[in-house]
């Protein structure tokens, strides 16, 4: 699997986050707009803090693709129309994340991982996804891919080095993973609750 931006080799403190195969090829999203001020991207001098930097949001690009083109699979499989209405706009959510991180990127001097860079581990993704049967299997395994990036960004933001707007775009898309985890948690319960058997009589 490619890995972009690996200037300096540094990763997570286990070396990789380990990355959940899901989902089918990805494109690359639509970038935003650059930051005009500078305000996002405003770094410590080290010269070596820049490239460790990028890497790590690099990290968490791939991860917000991966993620997106899991939820592009589970929605195409759920049966629930509420379901795949809720997951659609968790899966705007991640596109949105890749926008931002790739602002940060390029405002580092880097050069924003895309989707197309993982389009084998997503196409791996796909099947997987695909073999699942039933809403309940498929609502599991977004949760698990949601707190494996969940964790991914946690880790980020222990990192040293970096600038308040950095640390402000980590912070707000760590609030949408923990939304995310918390709506399939809930759905999760609901049913379970409303599939469960009525209880046998009691004599």
């Amino acid at each position: 699997m490619t890995r972009p931006i690996q200037r300096d080799g540094w990763g997570y403190d286990d070396g990789r986050v380990e990355l959940v195969p899901r989902g089918a090829t990805g494109a690359a999203a639509p970038e935003a707009p650059d930051d005009p001020d500078g305000r996002m991207t405003e770094m410590a001098t080290m010269p070596g803090n820049r490239g460790k930097v990028v890497n790590l949001l690099n990290d968490l690009i791939q991860l917000d693709y991966d993620a997106i083109e899991a939820y592009s699979a589970a929605t195409a499989r759920l049966s629930e129309v509420g379901d795949k209405n809720q997951l659609t706009e968790f899966m705007d959510d991640h596109r949105r994340h890749t926008q931002d991180l790739a602002v940060l990127v390029r405002n580092l001097g880097g050069a924003p991982a895309g989707g197309a860079d993982f389009k084998q581990v997503l196409t791996r993704g796909k099947v997987m996804i695909g073999a699942l049967a039933g809403d309940d299997a498929i609502l599991r395994a977004m949760k698990s891919n949601e707190e494996t990036t969940l964790r991914a960004y946690e880790k980020a933001l222990r990192a040293e080095g970096l600038a308040p707007g950095v640390r402000e775009v980590l912070d707000r898309n760590l609030g949408d993973e923990r939304r995310h985890r918390a709506w399939i948690e809930a759905r999760l319960g609901r049913r379970l609750f409303t599939q469960s058997p009525p209880e046998a009589p009691r004599h």
